[in-house]
């Protein structure tokens, strides 16, 4: 379940922490924090959400990721992430982009001429084998991105997240990485909090049909591809919605129907990454 980040002025503490003590007792304990400046910097309110819980950490599955200005100081970033996650390891952690920012740079937009994500990934192979990290793997990785880093890589990646729904099914990244042994995890499978999916005459009838949400149509659409889900919310009622998908399935008719979408969309802005 992605811990979606809102500034404290809008969602109070006490708020955000009670949220995620009761998503963590609805046994959905797969969490993810991130300490991304300005984005989505959550690991101190999850790492307090574990806490507040009282669930077993052997209970829990812990992921985050290493941002783009920290390729050079995946150590660094790591010790910092379980400091604020109250942890001494994580189940996963990603590589935020393929891209590696120096941050003494203007505006934070140049890239280091003498580190790719290649130098990246082996400083994250290092947290597997000191026990920092169970696993390790990448975000927003196109399929030339793979190529290049599986040509060197010791540790394959156990996990590809990238944005995926019915308006950007990314089929092509999804049947590469099964050939090569690689789980895809999507998020905005419901697209973001504006966007048109809501409104498709074609998921509107397939939701009635069903007696569903539009949401809860577009999640069983994503896990019925094979893919994990990290749908986003701090409203503990969606939560339960996002988590209450026990007897709706899909047909093969309807899948056809959801595949054979035209209109495109990102959510995220830039896509997949190509170096």
């Amino acid at each position: 379940m992605g811990w979606k980040y809102l500034p404290s002025d809008l969602v109070p503490r006490t708020r955000r922490l009670t949220t995620l003590g009761t998503l963590f007792r609805l046994h959905f304990w797969q969490a993810t924090g991130t300490s991304i400046p300005q984005a989505c910097d959550n690991e101190t309110a999850v790492g307090d959400g574990v806490m507040l819980s009282c669930v077993p950490r052997e209970s829990l599955f812990l992921t985050t990721k290493i941002n783009n200005m920290n390729h050079k100081h995946v150590a660094e970033a790591m010790e910092e992430s379980l400091l604020k996650l109250h942890t001494d390891y994580v189940d996963l952690v990603l590589m935020h982009w393929p891209v590696s920012i120096d941050p003494a740079r203007e505006k934070q937009t140049v890239v280091y001429n003498d580190w790719t994500f290649i130098d990246t990934w082996r400083e994250m192979e290092n947290l597997v084998e000191s026990g920092r990290a169970r696993s390790i793997g990448v975000s927003n990785f196109g399929i030339q991105n793979f190529e290049t880093l599986l040509a060197s890589a010791r540790i394959v990646p156990t996990v590809c997240r990238v944005e995926s729904h019915v308006n950007c099914p990314s089929t092509e990244l999804l049947e590469f990485c099964q050939s090569k042994g690689i789980h895809l995890t999507v998020y905005a499978s419901l697209g973001s909090s504006n966007s048109r999916l809501a409104d498709n005459g074609t998921l509107q009838a397939i939701a009635r049909a069903r007696n569903a949400t539009i949401q809860q149509i577009l999640l069983v659409w994503a896990l019925k591809r094979g893919t994990s889900v990290i749908p986003k919310s701090v409203t503990t009622s969606l939560i339960k919605g996002n988590l209450d998908l026990d007897g709706i399935d899909l047909t093969c008719y309807e899948m056809h129907l959801l595949n054979s979408l035209l209109d495109r969309l990102e959510v995220c802005d830039g896509g997949r990454v190509i170096a």
